[in-house]
């Protein structure tokens, strides 16, 4: 009986209510949002204000960057340059949470320019977590999803 009792307790600590797990999921989609939104501004320091101070930014070809600062230094970068001018549109796929204050966001992302697909589809792994009563980026892995046809003998040639 001690067991049940312990086990009922430890469960209880993680359940979310409906109202606050739909309040935990709004902070988050608006995290979101302020990405798209900066994004089609291309606003590098409002893209930034969402990632934590010491936040980890891999990019689609693999690079990594770290800290918010070097993270807009390089959207300024691409905001004037290559992506001037489009938007990007992040879709959920998936919100994990783990505890109370920290999610796993997966996403489906697309660049567009104005209504044109830019192909650039995208899937992001994305960790936020608290930050006092705001809810920031600290891991955000962006890879390009890219057509692949299996080996047809098998030797993976």
């Amino acid at each position: 009986m001690l067991q049940m009792s312990v086990l009922a307790m430890l469960l209880s600590t993680n359940v979310l209510s409906g109202g606050e797990l739909q309040t935990k999921e709004d902070a988050v989609k608006g995290v979101l949002h302020q990405l798209e939104t900066a994004w089609a501004k291309s606003d590098a320091k409002a893209f930034a204000a969402a990632f934590s101070e010491d936040a980890d930014f891999t990019v689609w070809s693999g690079m990594r960057i770290k800290t918010r600062v070097v993270i807009e230094e390089g959207h300024k970068g691409i905001f004037e340059g290559p992506y001037k001018g489009t938007q990007m549109v992040l879709k959920i796929d998936l919100i994990r949470w783990y505890g109370d204050n920290v999610a796993v966001v997966l996403t489906q992302g697309k660049l567009m320019k104005g209504s044109e697909d830019l192909k650039r589809d995208g899937k992001q792994t994305i960790a936020m977590s608290k930050h006092g009563d705001k809810w920031l980026i600290d891991t955000f892995q962006n890879t390009i999803v890219q057509d692949w046809t299996p080996p047809k003998d098998g030797d993976g040639k």
